[in-house]
């Protein structure tokens, strides 16, 4: 697997081309605090004519609808994962929540396809508190790394 110029990463012919700033690629991986950078600011968009697979789902066929990002901040496509993640719980979450210490699953571990439940489950995930401990984690983390990047510019000049 090798990126390209264009931010694709490229895979051998039998497999997708994927954005190098899809975050399924971050999934259960460890990160340095540039990849995450570049992660938290340079999240794949996706373009309005993009076409979500088409998944069945009881009796329906269901897909991601685009108009979950423009209500989300948070919400981001893995074309990877084919499903919605966090990208603040996907790189700044703990490894598990509650009672016994419960592994994170949907939106941070595992892609969000359960398409049918979308308007409850994204709104649950938005109030949840390791979601909003997640996104200010990752406030403090961009303002922080930018800070301290222009601080080593400075002493390196």
């Amino acid at each position: 697997m090798t990126v390209n110029n264009k931010n694709i990463v490229e895979k051998n012919e039998t497999e997708l081309n994927v954005n190098a700033y899809d975050v399924g690629l971050c999934v259960d991986k460890e990160l340095t605090d540039e990849e995450k950078f570049n992660f938290c600011k340079n999240a794949w968009s996706l373009v309005a004519s993009y076409k979500f697979p088409v998944l069945k789902q009881g009796n329906q066929n269901r897909s991601f609808q685009l108009d979950w990002l423009r209500r989300y901040h948070w919400l981001t496509y893995s074309e990877l994962k084919e499903g919605g993640f966090c990208k603040f719980c996907v790189l700044f979450a703990p490894t598990g929540v509650g009672k016994g210490c419960q592994v994170l699953k949907m939106f941070v571990k595992e892609p969000f396809n359960n398409y049918k439940k979308a308007p409850e489950l994204l709104k649950h995930h938005a109030i949840t508190q390791y979601h909003l401990l997640a996104s200010e984690k990752s406030s403090a983390f961009i303002q922080n790394y930018k800070t301290c990047r222009s601080v080593k510019v400075m002493f390196c000049q």
